[in-house]
């Protein structure tokens, strides 16, 4: 009850801060009517447009710089277009000097900072939780000692066969501590990576518990790795004793298996661990046993973490809540029945995972309204906050919506976190939306001029660079990569290579010479970066090597370095090749050999796979790789590519 009371006095203040006398109701200029039709347009942008149209100076404070909003209205009064994007904005407007300056209100902007702070709270107490009471704390005992201790347990438990479980078919299946080890935890040490990684964790200070919350990735070994911490040469024979059954003992192949296992790690001579936060996964852990033969990887294993969960209670979304048009008043709206004259097309939702972009075009909130407004003509006015991200996921097509009213069900139906993709409200004849989640998009949106500059370049044909990808990725961080799981970009030229932020940063943080060094001869010697650059470095390193679908390539090799270049040496090689891709509404793949793609696409037409619509897109792609000598007979090695469109290719039957 006090929670609600103070939601609710909340409110009424922010409602009287708004309610203020608003300057531009004084100004006569503003009641000229005005005429913008455009998506995606930056607020600074939009406020010059209305500005010129009225002869008014508007302006807006640096918080709102680079948010965007999508505006189609037609002969409207300036005041009433300017007071709905202040309303989208939670800003106020405020005399100046010169004009009108619309800035965020402070309340606004506490709300959100609170609401994301909430988030990311949530997302990392289960893993602060899950490091310090289990890996922290399993890692206070001595591993041999473990071991032993739950061996005897096993012996003890399944000495005369263990337990068995009856099928229904009357047989009996003997099981292992593995398959059920919450039954038997005595039964089973803690995984080898695990351990390592709370041995790890209980070498960290304040300093370090900070930069891992803010994404850092640290590096363990055995070996002397430059920028690794140094685990105890005793690490390698836990590691080699670290083999336990998990399936039936009683089975043949499982046996066989367990020795193969056993025989491989008993030839560990060296180990690499690396650990990592990155909501909403939570903890990333990775192990390398280093052997005489190569790298064997411990199963990629992700700790306890949770997408961030809204507080429904927040004051921020009761705003919103009780700011949107209530369902029981809708069928009384007019504009709810504008018809559609224009049969609406029907985009699937894109979904991107973070390294994996779908072959599906990207539709985002303002693509979806510039259909809108040309299918319901010039009775709709639209205002919406936008942003560069796909629209919520849905299970209803907006293509069989007959009235705006239809189409705003469609696209308002819950994503499958059971979250809205947003909030609407009908004023008059102005249709108003606005972005869930708009606290984490509006401070994780990339530079937008810096991306209109990049699609400008890509349009064109012209190839992206390597200081192109750094001038929006070197400023990315944890966030972004919580953004990218959540809500992924729309771009239109190639985003993959954002993935490799990480890199990015370090690329943005060599000076001129040192990349044209790089990039003309292949090398660059560790000693001429500073302290900063290898710290940028080693981060890169130990983020390339957590291996994400399809978008990273990072791999640690055994071989002999280049003697010809000093010992501690980034390398970095360049090669162009080509890729296709099949693009079409049902099926999707893609192949380096343009004639196979043909056979292939063909194929799949005969057999009724792809709609006769398919095509053939073909990419020139630049391949950056970079290798390094960690150690002697150690390399690592990461690639990163870009690719480039070729002119269209129709394939069609």
């Amino acid at each position: 009850m006090y929670r609600w009371l103070v939601t609710a006095l909340l409110l009424l203040a922010l409602s009287a801060v708004w309610a203020e006398e608003n300057p531009l109701d004084q100004e006569q200029r503003l009641r000229q009517p005005v005429t913008v039709q455009q998506k995606m347009i930056l607020l600074p942008d939009l406020l010059r447009a209305i500005g010129k149209q009225t002869g008014v100076n508007l302006t807006c404070g640096r918080e709102l710089a680079n948010d965007k909003l999508t505006v189609f209205v037609r002969e409207k009064p300036a005041v009433e277009v300017l007071n709905h994007v202040a309303t989208l904005m939670m800003g106020e407007w405020r005399r100046t000097k010169e004009g009108y300056s619309l800035s965020q209100t402070a309340q606004a902007q506490r709300w959100e900072e609170e609401l994301l702070a909430l988030e990311l709270e949530q997302a990392r107490r289960e893993t602060q939780q899950y490091i310090e009471g289990r890996l922290m704390r399993d890692a206070g005992r001595d591993y041999l000692q473990w071991m032993r201790e739950t061996e005897e347990a096993r012996k003890q438990i399944f000495g005369q066969g263990g337990p068995r479980i009856r099928t229904p078919e009357g047989n009996e299946i003997p099981i292992a501590p593995g398959s059920v080890p919450m039954l038997y935890p005595g039964a089973m040490p803690p995984r080898i990576s695990d351990y390592l990684a709370g041995w790890l964790f209980r070498q960290f200070r304040q300093e370090h518990w900070k930069a891992f919350w803010q994404g850092q990735t640290f590096i363990a070994s055995t070996l002397d790795l430059p920028g690794a911490w140094r685990l105890p040469p005793e690490a390698v024979q836990w590691a080699r004793e670290s083999v336990v059954p998990v399936f039936s003992l009683d089975d043949e192949l499982t046996q066989q298996y367990l020795r193969s296992e056993r025989e491989r790690s008993a030839s560990t001579t060296g180990i690499i661990i690396a650990v990592q936060y990155a909501p909403p996964s939570g903890l990333r852990v990775a192990m390398w046993r280093i052997t005489p033969d190569g790298f064997l990887p411990d199963p990629r294993f992700v700790g306890p973490g949770a997408m961030p969960t809204r507080g429904e209670e927040h004051p921020l979304l009761s705003y919103w809540k009780g700011w949107q048009t209530p369902e029981a008043e809708a069928g009384k709206i007019s504009l709810l029945k504008t018809p559609l004259r224009l049969p609406l097309t029907s985009h699937l939702s894109y979904i991107q995972t973070i390294g994996a972009l779908s072959a599906f075009k990207p539709v985002t909130l303002a693509d979806r309204l510039e259909e809108l407004v040309k299918g319901g003509g010039e009775g709709v006015q639209v205002i919406a906050d936008a942003y560069r991200c796909s629209w919520a996921p849905s299970t209803v097509s907006p293509a069989g919506a007959k009235s705006v009213g239809e189409w705003l069900k469609a696209m308002f139906v819950r994503s499958i976190q059971s979250q809205p993709p947003g909030w609407w409200r009908v004023e008059g004849d102005y249709l108003l939306i606005k972005h869930y989640g708009h606290w984490l998009l509006r401070r994780t949106e990339l530079p937008e001029q810096r991306v209109r500059a990049l699609e400008a370049k890509a349009e064109k044909g012209q190839q992206l660079t390597l200081d192109d990808y750094a001038s929006v990725a070197s400023s990315m961080g944890i966030l972004h990569e919580l953004r990218m799981w959540i809500r992924p970009y729309t771009l239109r030229f190639d985003p993959n290579p954002l993935i490799e932020y990480s890199f990015f940063r370090l690329w943005a943080g060599l000076n001129a010479g040192q990349r044209a060094q790089l990039l003309r001869n292949g090398f660059l010697p560790i000693e001429t970066l500073t302290p900063q650059q290898q710290a940028l470095l080693w981060n890169y390193v130990g983020q390339s090597l957590f291996l994400r679908p399809a978008g990273r390539s990072a791999s640690l090799e055994r071989g002999a370095r280049d003697r010809s270049l000093p010992a501690a040496t980034l390398q970095m090689q360049y090669r162009q090749g080509e890729n296709y891709e099949l693009i079409s509404e049902h099926a999707w793949f893609e192949n380096n050999n343009l004639q196979s793609a043909r056979e292939t696409a063909a194929r799949m037409f005969a057999e009724g796979t792809i709609e006769p619509g398919y095509r053939i897109q073909g990419f020139y792609v630049s391949t950056y790789t970079l290798s390094m000598a960690l150690a002697p007979n150690l390399q690592w090695s990461a690639q990163i590519s870009i690719r480039r469109p070729m002119p269209a290719t129709e394939e069609k039957e």
